[in-house]
């Protein structure tokens, strides 16, 4: 091949490369809920507005409340081809973080009585999912143990946006014990729920593409 040849062909090949990249990015989906957390019970997902629970409705056996959240989460998704776009390269979940008085940054953490009360912002819904088993999430080099989430939802015009999630145990938060620690057994594993005044849980961030999922709730809601 001559000189010449060489030289056209480079530029060709190099557009080749970067078309094959962007194809590839952009067929590689990130599901920000069930990649990471695990997908919840088949029986448990629910939908919150103005602090309670919305009633569900149910046609021919299906709980529709229940599928549109779902389908909500399945529309959620963005491609890594977006994401870089838009400068997010990390989809992983992180610890919401705050300055405290001393201008240090500290993790956002939610109490037990916030967390039975918790509600969603103005404009946005409340999901609430549940999971069959304790699950376990390491964020920022802490383990997280679960077994309901909060999940609160808000538009994202399109965009790659930070949702805000709270992983956390129910009979942590739910107990009657005013016991500072764990119940451990002789092993040291635990065995019992730390009191629900001491319970703490994280709130984390994490990365979704709500428009599609606003729409179908919209329009479930009529």
């Amino acid at each position: 091949m001559s000189k010449m040849k060489k030289i056209i062909w480079i530029p060709i090949a190099v557009v080749a490369v970067i078309a094959v990249a962007v194809l590839t990015l952009s067929l590689i989906k990130v599901n920000p809920i069930e990649d990471y957390f695990g997908a919840c019970s088949r029986a448990r997902a629910e939908l919150w507005m103005d602090g309670s629970q919305y009633p569900g409705k149910v046609d021919d056996g299906i709980d529709l409340t229940e599928k549109t959240v779902k389908d909500g989460l399945n529309s959620s998704g963005f491609s890594v081809m977006q994401a870089i776009l838009e400068g997010k390269f990390s989809y992983k979940p992180s610890i919401s973080v705050k300055r405290n008085a001393d201008g240090e940054k500290e993790p956002v953490t939610v109490t037990s009585s916030a967390i039975r009360s918790y509600v969603q912002d103005e404009g946005g819904y409340m999901i609430k999912l549940f999971y069959d088993d304790t699950q376990t999430i390491k964020v920022d080099g802490k383990s997280i143990e679960y077994d309901q989430m909060i999940l609160l939802i808000n538009e994202s015009n399109g965009e790659v946006r930070d949702m805000i999630c709270i992983p956390y145990c129910y009979d942590c938060a739910n107990n009657a014990s005013f016991d500072k620690d764990y119940e451990r057994d002789e092993n040291g594993n635990i065995i019992g729920h730390i009191g629900h005044d001491y319970y703490e849980a994280y709130a984390l961030t994490v990365k979704m593409n709500t428009s599609r999922f606003m729409n179908l709730l919209k329009a479930y809601l009529g």
